[in-house]
């Protein structure tokens, strides 16, 4: 039997409402009956060109946008309409990549007080934080003096990585990483795939891939969704679907792909 899902989304839907000159409203529908689910050591993929509504999705599962309909757990708790002052404690069992670490790095604070205060905020005691911190450095492969520098002081794939880090200092249960490799070069891309893929499987995370290149996403995912104009049109083992699309739009996304990355090391 299948482990229970430590983040799903049934019948999920974003519509926004704008309004002409004349005050009209019209309705858009970003996002139409999408569903998912995360299971632990599992690496789910959503793909699409920009537009797709893949990031919306995404938006409306981790609650940075409320969605308009659909059922949303982390574990066994619905969280989509869930306020924000009940939703903050449970924050820290989904965390979220950005394509952009600056997004996840306060540019005032020293790497290391970003990452303790995520982690306190949740429970852990400086102490912990601070012994945290430490060993996420040698997890991502960055000296510890690091933690006294700031963002700015950094290549962006040693940014990605310190946001990878600062996510993981929250304990979460789901790593989202939205189009998190897409802005770095083809060798660094690698090598952040590499450090999802350890962190994954030494902590047991589920993973939640957000990305417009199919090729990156077959590195990685265990299971690939594909969307399209605000709809699921394609779903199924990376393999398989990889090795025979049903859908045009999936054969135009695979021919459109680069050339597939060179191949990653897996850790022993």
């Amino acid at each position: 039997p299948q482990s229970p899902a430590l983040l799903s989304g049934q019948g999920v839907g974003k519509t926004y409402i704008s309004h002409d000159w004349l005050g009209r409203s019209r309705p858009t529908a970003a996002l139409m009956d999408a569903a998912v689910a995360v299971r632990a050591g599992e690496t789910v993929g959503i793909v699409g060109e920009s537009g797709s509504g893949k990031s919306t999705f995404a938006r409306c599962l981790i609650r940075l946008i409320d969605p308009t309909e659909g059922q949303i757990l982390w574990g066994a708790e619905d969280v989509a309409r869930m306020p924000e002052g009940q939703l903050r404690p449970l924050r820290h069992r989904v965390q979220v990549v950005f394509q952009d670490p600056n997004r996840s790095l306060n540019p005032r604070r020293t790497v290391g007080q970003s990452m303790v205060e995520g982690a306190m905020n949740f429970g852990q005691s400086r102490e912990q934080a601070e012994a945290l911190a430490v060993e996420l450095m040698a997890q991502v492969r960055l000296p510890v003096e690091a933690l006294k520098r700031y963002p700015s002081q950094f290549s962006g794939g040693q940014r990605q990585r310190l946001a990878i880090a600062r996510a993981l200092a929250c304990r979460p249960q789901v790593l989202v990483a939205d189009e998190a490799v897409s802005a770095l070069d083809v060798s660094v891309q690698a090598q952040i795939l590499n450090l999802l893929r350890e962190a994954q499987s030494r902590l047991g995370l589920g993973l939640l891939f957000i990305t417009h290149d199919l090729r990156v996403a077959a590195q990685l995912c265990d299971r690939v969704i594909v969307m399209h104009q605000g709809r699921i049109v394609e779903q199924g083992r990376t393999t398989d679907l990889y090795a025979n699309p049903k859908q045009d739009y999936t054969r135009r996304l695979l021919e459109a792909a680069p050339a597939a990355l060179p191949p990653t090391e897996h850790p022993d």
